[in-house]
């Protein structure tokens, strides 16, 4: 006989149930965090883009008045 937590008859579709509902718990949490990653990662190749691009206009600047 399988018993629950208040000693009584337990269900074991119930515990199959509760044990599902709590996977799907933590893999909803692990997707947040994932999600959360890749936009942070996202933010930090737009700033690295950003200066590349500055980057490679003061290599330019550089360029042009070094030749003068």
């Amino acid at each position: 006989e399988r018993f629950n937590s208040r000693g009584g008859e337990g269900d074991p579709s119930s515990d199959r149930l509760t044990r599902v509902r709590q996977d799907v718990e933590d893999v909803k949490g692990i997707m947040t965090q994932n999600i959360e990653k890749v936009l942070e990662r996202g933010e930090r190749i737009d700033i690295l883009l950003d200066k590349t691009e500055e980057l490679d206009y003061s290599a330019s600047t550089f360029r042009t008045s070094a030749v003068r």
